[in-house]
């Protein structure tokens, strides 16, 4: 699984995703993070924090995400099995 934010548009600011984390509880993955966004487009740190792998063991029935401490909706979710 990934989580990614979109890239930069000229003009706008920069998304980054920090303090990402995940927890899994009975069949529940809850995958936490903060986002900020700048328009110092030289930030080194920038381009480095925008996509996330998430590997790991186990099927989950549900899975929750959770944005600056707040629960958020996610716009798509696509599933494929690399296996």
């Amino acid at each position: 699984m990934f989580l990614n934010r979109g890239t930069v548009i000229q003009g706008e600011e920069a998304i980054i995703l920090s303090d990402f984390s995940t927890d899994a509880k009975d069949q529940v993955l809850t995958i936490s993070f903060n986002e900020t966004s700048t328009l110092d487009y030289e930030n080194k740190d920038v381009k480095h924090k925008l996509l996330y792998k998430i590997t790991g063991e186990g099927d989950y029935d549900t899975v929750l995400f959770k944005m600056n401490g707040k629960d958020i909706p996610i716009d798509s979710v696509i599933v494929k099995d690399y296996k």
